[in-house]
């Protein structure tokens, strides 16, 4: 009798289970068909998150740079895109007046470690000028 209930128990549960994954399924496959895709860019998504962080920036000037390795081509896009966006208008000051600083074409090889990506103590001191300039001009 005790091995019957058992397993009448674990089939409920096992299709209570299954029942529950495919309505996920369901749910998700229908969302897929009629959600319109975002039509928002990287920079986009960026300046919304700091607009919408609920801090008070109106007295922070932000600095924004990407570095991610030796390559330049791994650092351009971002900050050309969001100088652009930028440069659109409609933004609040803190976003208006936002420094957006490019490393793509200043660090060279000899900045960075021979055997990664993690830049040595040259690329450090390029890029520590370049913020000490903007945090006091």
């Amino acid at each position: 009798m005790f091995s019957y209930i058992f397993n009448k128990s674990i089939t409920l549960a096992a299709i209570n289970l299954w029942m529950k994954v495919k309505k996920k399924i369901d749910e998700f496959n229908r969302t897929k068909d009629t959600e319109k895709p975002l039509d928002r860019d990287e920079t986009d998504l960026f300046i919304n998150a700091i607009v919408q962080s609920g801090l008070d920036l109106r007295q922070t000037k932000l600095i924004v740079f990407v570095m991610n390795g030796r390559n330049p081509d791994d650092n351009r896009a971002f900050p050309e895109a969001l100088k652009k966006r930028i440069a659109g208008g409609g933004y609040p000051p803190f976003i208006a007046e936002m420094a957006v600083l490019d490393f793509s074409t200043t660090l060279k090889n000899d900045h960075f470690y021979i055997l990664d990506d993690h830049m040595n103590s040259r690329g450090h001191d390029l890029v520590a000028d370049a913020l000490l300039h903007i945090i006091k001009p």
